[in-house]
């Protein structure tokens, strides 16, 4: 693994904790929602993402109408971003 590589994946992952972090603040004085409710919903959205990108994502890649190179298209990093 390159370190270009590796500061970009640190890069993603700094955003993911950040971004999960500012849901919390967010549900917490917008909301009212207390820890453990964030907490369910943060799970539940979790779940959603490992159904969609694991199963829809999957059949889509099997399916004639897309191939895996072309899925893969829409999931490079956008420069700039």
């Amino acid at each position: 693994m390159t370190v270009a590589r590796t500061v970009a994946t640190g890069d993603r992952q700094w955003r993911t904790d950040a971004a999960q972090s500012i849901v919390s603040l967010y549900a917490l004085s917008k909301l009212g929602l207390n820890a453990q409710t964030t907490a369910f919903v943060l799970a539940y959205v979790g779940i959603l993402v490992v159904l969609v990108q694991g199963i829809l994502v999957g059949r889509l890649a099997k399916s004639c109408a897309f191939a895996a190179a072309r899925l893969l298209e829409y999931t490079k990093p956008q420069k700039g971003g």
